[in-house]
């Protein structure tokens, strides 16, 4: 059977399943690959392939060669899971516990802090007025 070379982008789920796409112009395989790291997924790779079969359903790969790969286990992240924090949202101090949703949201919040009065002096400097304090153990001023 004739062979083809191909990229694959492969992508796990928060199950470490594998799904792959597989594309002729590298281009749109770096563009998805690119695109897919955006999104912080467990795991996505970008490799050139050999492959027989191309788009049948008897394709089989014969040789890849990794080009790039993502873990989100590499991010490097201000605390660990179910260490304590605080944001400043909304002119509210608020408390949270690191966790995956905040290792999600880190890319568009990275000001935290790790005592209320370090977010209070931060508030200060920056003439923000704090109008209420959510601590873990509910609002308090």
């Amino acid at each position: 059977m004739k062979t083809k070379e191909i990229y694959a982008v492969w992508e796990s789920d928060s199950n470490g399943r594998d799904y792959p796409t597989f594309y002729e112009d590298l281009n749109k395989a770096q563009k998805h690959f690119n695109e897919s790291k955006e999104e912080k997924p467990q795991y996505v790779s970008i490799r050139s392939c050999t492959v027989s079969g191309w788009n049948t359903d008897d394709m089989e790969i014969i040789e890849e060669d990794n080009m790039e790969s993502y873990y989100s286990e590499d991010e490097d992240y201000p605390f660990n899971e179910g260490d304590d924090y605080y944001t400043i949202e909304n002119n509210n101090i608020v408390w949270s516990c690191w966790d995956e949703g905040s290792e999600e949201l880190h890319a568009y919040d990275s000001t935290y802090f790790t005592t209320v009065a370090e977010a209070k002096r931060y508030a200060k400097e920056n003439n923000i007025t704090i109008n209420r304090i959510f601590d873990y153990e509910g609002a308090n001023n």
